[in-house]
């Protein structure tokens, strides 16, 4: 409940997938963040030797290994691609205080591709999620998701149930949402409209 309502989701809409980057892409960046944090200890005696000048390198080193790392653990946490049966939100995390969220409703999806590059996402299977939109140059990309071909057959599917609506479809839609109260209203307008068209246009 909480996602939803960071990505503003309407009463009627839900999730229907959220992905996240492959866990299996912290691996190289958790490694080097561990190094920078066990490092003084390996190196322990040396470093005292150099008296305060060794406490402050030990200081910096476990400071930014530290925070490299809480600030890749919100990243990946919060990057996410979330999909629901209207459009394809995806939120970008760069920082602590740094996120830009885009949303793409599905009539404005010109083309769903996906990219996989390198031994290790073929082995790993992730890759790199690549949608089109009307109106952009460049298209949307989301890195290192796992199994991005399924990602692609769910959007296209859902685009072509969206698109196929139409506009019409998008009126009968939001009849359907009606309740009977706002339906009588509807009925009574429809009725009033068609008694003020001329006899020869009246269906």
């Amino acid at each position: 409940m909480g996602l939803e309502r960071r990505l503003g989701l309407k009463d009627d809409e839900s999730l229907l997938a959220v992905e996240r980057a492959s866990p299996v892409t912290l691996i190289l960046p958790g490694i080097l963040i561990a190094a920078l944090i066990l490092a003084p200890i390996f190196f322990l005696v040396p470093l005292l030797r150099l008296e305060l000048l060794g406490k402050i390198l030990i200081g910096i080193s476990e400071t930014l290994g530290l925070v490299f790392g809480l600030r890749g653990l919100v990243k990946w946490r919060m990057t996410i691609l979330a999909v629901t049966e209207r459009r394809v939100i995806i939120v970008r995390q760069s920082g602590f205080f740094d996120r830009h969220v885009t949303e793409l409703p599905f009539s404005r999806i010109q083309e769903v591709a996906y990219r996989v590059s390198g031994m290790g996402a073929t082995i790993f299977r992730y890759g790199t999620l690549l949608i089109e939109s009307a109106g952009s140059d460049e298209p949307l990309a989301m890195e290192r998701v796992p199994h991005p071909a399924r990602l692609q057959d769910l959007i296209t599917e859902l685009q072509g149930r969206e698109g196929g609506r139409g506009e019409f479809g998008e009126v009968l839609h939001g009849i359907s949402k009606m309740d009977a109260r706002k339906l009588g209203l509807l009925k009574a307008e429809i009725e009033r409209a068609t008694r003020a068209l001329p006899p020869d246009e009246r269906a």
